[in-house]
């Protein structure tokens, strides 16, 4: 026992010692002194051990055969990349650049950011030679190698710090963290990046792909053969390079390269959190809280993707956000010029992350401008003064990749990626920001931490982090919910100003009032109703948010393998087969997950990749969306179909019926009911299309190129002339067509039966391809409301709803035909028959029931007028059309 004691003892003093905790402790909150302005030689110990890292590793840079290590190459060589082209240059360059840090991961986290930063630059640098990536795979150990000359260049620092013991008990909270971050290291890394059928992923390998395979920083062709006259797809920037160059550099599939760097990258997103409270606070627990509240609260936690897309630029793009307010919140309230160059350099990082992160740099100067609340303790003249000076470096940094951006992939917006989505309208031009979405991104915790404002609103002269914080969400609110400000930001900034919930890091807020809140050496503040309430709520919310821990989870194995069934793992084989037997750049006709999974998976291209991850600047999409569905339908004649393939120059098309049943997408969907016909109709023309292999549902053809006559003899039952002698007729306006009659069947029901409905519809032809569903509705005639429902009937019986557990509405949405036969395709005069089967809910009360239908667009972020969540007769409200009873 003694021998464990001394071994214990001993194990603490190096912990304590190494860890260098920041001064101030775990338990109480530091008193801050201001900068004193006199510059002085930095004492702090320079390390040799990077400098001759780098030296050491640049020949095995280059001598290690990655190609022939298989199996190694990937959980060695991304942590060697990783190492040798990121954290070691970080290294020296934040000794140089940020000599105040702390514990080994704050050093790792601001190392790592720093090392990112540069490497985005040197990338920018080769993006402009126009040289190929091999030249610039050859060459980047000159520029690691060109760092390691800083490690002799003297530098000078003002910064300060009070002189407080070292408290014991912050060794053991940096290991309980470190814990933590490990842990997320692991479970990312276990599960793997989102590769559901719609999930950004598959998106992001298959552009990683054409950057290896082209040789390009900005290939044009990730998707499409002919890309146009802006081939470019805005959405990507810098960092894809590093994943490019990665998975060429150790010749591995850019999916392994990016499951490995994703597991790091959202490790690394937690410690820049972390990172960023000992910066604002010099407090660990604050930081550590801030960390454990960003996994559990942001964008629905746990419970959603968040941490598990961490590769995603516009996800990572927020680390170095964070870093440009460290340190530039740090720059106004110590008033260390020093602080500007990483300020500028992380500035540059952001944006060229994600070009949206320049846009949200402008907003965070902007606030800090109009907001003197972030430093009450400066005048005016001088708060002005100091924040444009700070400006002016963020807008050095943000100029040069969002110039070269703006003039080299920036045309107007394509017309579906210019709509107006995912707002409430006020009036026909006034609308603000659909509050269930912002609320998704903070969750319960945010919104009280915006309370936190009032018990630490004295706090805000020591912490400026506490100003931004509170002057940043109410600038969120705003913005977002001024119906007045909001549209002209959209429609400069069009779907990127939903992202303007990036501005704030709630969570630091948070964290400062609960460490504040049970601090011991302060019991009056926990004092008061208003605090002692609202840390119940916090504790309640923190549970709600904990306990995706304890059951189904994005790490669940049971969430995963969902995710994995549905994917492309279902035709994962026959990916592979196409890539190996179609050579290279064929042009291939599918359904949109199919064309989805074929251009980040194989080398060839597609007529339309999945609706709206196409590039928001392609201005063909819909013409490109109309004909990759027209192809397919077996409701468009072949003379048709082959003058599609041969516009697009298509070589190959692909059918495939791997799908779950229910399968619900935008736009237009493959299902087993209409499979059958689109097999039939190539089936019918073998002189034109052959089999180049043909499996379980998945059949690859080759398009010969054969003249043929105009074919309209194919067979079209569900478009007529007459409207069917058993319908009953109706001729009523209901959305965007006119219910010309109906039919219902399986009447009276039950519940867990099933009703079947035929709808006849009939309309102008649209000129629009958009995402178009008919709405049925089945509304209890007598829900019995308390005082009616008045004065909003759809919150009184949501209400009740709620508390009885059982239902009084019920809807069921479809697309015609699968949206094969959606209103840009009518001819005029035309009867269109839509038939679906409604199965009725077990949860709903027995009774008269009103049935109701219409035919609308929706899109890809619905839009609700303010009425609609207060009335029942919403935007999904149609012509009633008949009553029926369910048992």
């Amino acid at each position: 026992m003694l021998s464990q004691l001394v071994l214990w003892y001993k194990v603490k003093t190096v912990v304590i010692y190494w860890v260098r905790p920041l001064p101030g402790g775990a338990s109480r909150l530091p008193k801050r002194t201001m900068d004193s302005g006199r510059s002085s030689n930095e004492s702090a110990h320079r390390s040799w051990w990077a400098p001759l890292l780098i030296l050491f590793l640049t020949p095995v840079y280059y001598l290690v055969p990655w190609k022939d290590l298989a199996g190694f190459n990937v959980f060695l060589g991304v942590p060697f990349v990783f190492v040798y082209t990121v954290l070691l240059p970080g290294v020296i360059l934040q000794e140089r650049l940020r000599p105040r840090h702390t514990d080994v991961l704050d050093t790792f986290a601001g190392a790592s950011m720093f090392g990112l930063s540069y490497f985005l630059i040197v990338t920018f640098a080769w993006a402009l030679t126009g040289t190929p990536l091999g030249l610039f795979q050859l060459l980047l150990p000159v520029a690691v190698v060109l760092v390691t000359a800083l490690r002799f260049v003297p530098r000078k620092t003002n910064l300060q710090t009070d002189s407080v013991p070292p408290n014991p008990i912050d060794g053991l909270l940096t290991i309980g963290f470190a814990a933590v971050v490990v842990a997320v290291f692991l479970l990312v890394l276990r599960s793997g990046v989102p590769i559901g059928f719609t999930a950004d992923t598959l998106d992001h390998i298959g552009y990683v792909a054409e950057i290896r395979d082209t040789q390009s920083a900005f290939p044009t062709t990730a998707f499409y053969a002919e890309p146009g006259p802006y081939g470019e797809d805005l959405r990507k920037a810098l960092l894809h390079v590093f994943y490019g160059f990665g998975s060429s550099y150790l010749n591995i599939e850019p999916l392994d390269f990016l499951n490995v760097t994703n597991a790091i990258f959202a490790a690394l997103l937690v410690l820049v959190v972390y990172s960023t409270g000992l910066l604002f606070f010099q407090n660990r627990i604050i930081a550590i809280l801030s960390a454990v509240f960003f996994l559990v609260a942001l964008d629905e936690g746990l419970g959603g993707t968040m941490v598990r897309q961490s590769f995603y630029s516009h996800r990572f793009g927020f680390a170095f956000f964070l870093c440009v307010l460290a340190h530039g919140l740090g720059f106004l309230e110590r008033g260390n010029r020093r602080e500007l160059l990483p300020t500028g350099l992380f500035a540059f990082a952001a944006c060229a992350t994600h070009v949206f992160f320049g846009l949200l740099v402008g907003f965070a100067t902007a606030t800090v401008l109009v907001w003197k609340v972030c430093f009450p303790q400066n005048e005016w003249r001088a708060h002005v003064a100091k924040t444009l000076q700070l400006g002016a470096v963020l807008f050095a940094g943000v100029l040069p990749f969002g110039l070269y951006r703006f003039l080299t992939a920036f045309p107007e917006p394509n017309e579906l990626h210019a709509e107006v989505q995912g707002v409430v309208f006020l009036t026909r031009h006034l609308y603000i920001a659909e509050p269930i979405n912002v609320y998704r991104w903070f969750g319960p915790i945010g919104v009280l931490s915006l309370l936190t404002m009032i018990p630490l609103w004295k706090y805000r002269e020591k912490y400026a982090a506490l100003g931004y914080v509170f002057a940043s969400f109410l600038t969120i609110l705003i913005v977002l919910f001024n119906p007045i400000l909001l549209p002209p930001l959209r429609n400069a900034m069009t779907y990127l100003i939903a992202r303007l919930n990036n501005l704030c890091p709630f969570y630091l807020a948070t964290a400062c009032f609960l460490t504040v809140f049970f601090s011991p050496d302060h019991p009056e503040n926990r004092r008061g109703v208003f605090r002692i309430v609202l840390v119940v709520l916090l504790a309640i919310a923190v549970l709600g948010g904990l306990r995706p821990v304890l059951g189904e989870n994005t790490f669940s194995r049971e969430v995963i393998q969902r995710e994995r069934d549905n994917s492309y793992l279902r035709w994962k084989d026959e990916l592979a087969e196409i890539k190996r037997s179609l050579g290279s750049g064929a042009v291939i006709a599918s359904d949109p997950l199919t064309a989805y999974s074929v251009t980040a998976f194989t080398p060839h291209y597609v007529v339309c990749t999945f609706d709206q991850h196409a590039p928001p600047n392609d201005v063909l999409l819909e013409e490109r969306m109309r004909a990759a569905r027209d192809i397919l339908s077996p409701y468009v004649p072949i003379d048709r179909t082959l003058a599609l393939l041969g516009k697009h120059k298509t070589t190959h098309i692909i059918l495939n019926n791997r799908f779950p049943g229910g399968l619900v997408l935008e736009y237009w969907v493959m299902n087993d009911m209409i499979f059958p016909a689109i097999r039939e109709k190539f089936d019918s023309h073998p002189r034109l299309f052959t089999k180049v292999f043909d499996r379980d549902d998945f059949a690859v053809l080759e398009v010969k190129t054969v003249p043929v006559v105009a074919d309209t003899s194919l067979a079209t039952p569900f478009v007529l002339d007459v409207l069917p002698r058993n319908y009953v007729p109706l001729g009523q306006p209901s959305g965007e067509a006119t219910l010309d009659g109906y039919l219902l069947g399986g009447t009276p029901a039950t519940r867990g039966g099933v009703i079947d409905v035929g709808l006849v519809w009939s309309g102008e032809r649209s000129e629009r391809m958009r995402n178009y569903i008919v709405a049925l509705r089945f509304d209890h005639t007598d829900p019995r409301l308390p005082l009616g429902g008045k004065p909003f009937p759809k919150i009184v019986r949501k209400a009740k709803e709620k508390l009885t557990g059982r239902r009084y509405r019920f809807t069921e949405h479809h697309k015609i035909r699968g949206g094969f036969l959606s209103p840009d395709t009518w001819r005029p005069g035309a009867l269109i028959l839509d038939e679906t089967r409604v199965r009725v809910p077990l949860d709903v009360v027995p009774g008269e029931y009103i049935v109701s239908a219409k035919l609308l667009s929706v899109k890809h972020q619905p839009t609700y007028w303010l009425r609609d969540f207060f009335f029942d007769d919403d935007i999904y409200q149609g012509v009633p059309i008949q009553s029926i009873t369910i048992e």
